[in-house]
């Protein structure tokens, strides 16, 4: 028996490239204040997954900005404000000759009653 072809513009799955996030990231990304807020702490929480960092990792200004296409101002004020209340821990480091932070992701007793 000949299969019979059919011309499809369905290319076909390629292995999946995709990391999880927990889903209390998400309820808790949907507090923050503006968009630059959510934003650093995405890009920090993928880094973390993506490496399977789950202590921290360690992510330089310079980065965060320069993917995120923020001001180094802008930067700093969420990495701030998430710090101050309590998405993330903040312990200065180094990435070769340039200054980093190194980012633990604080585990709140909240985030399972949600």
């Amino acid at each position: 028996m000949e299969e019979e072809k059919i011309e499809s513009k369905f290319p076909g799955l390629e292995p999946p490239n995709y990391i999880s996030i927990p889903t209390v990231f998400i309820d808790y990304a949907l507090e923050l204040k503006t968009s630059s807020h959510i934003n650093v702490y995405l890009m920090i929480v993928y880094h973390v997954f993506k490496y399977n960092k789950i202590n921290g990792e360690k992510v330089s200004m310079k980065m965060l900005s320069g993917n995120l296409n923020l001001s180094k101002r802008t930067t700093q004020k969420a990495i701030k404000y998430l710090v101050e209340n309590g998405y993330l821990k903040k312990i200065k480091g180094k990435i070769g000759n340039e200054t980093c932070i190194y980012f633990p992701l604080v585990k709140k007793e909240t985030h399972g009653k949600r």
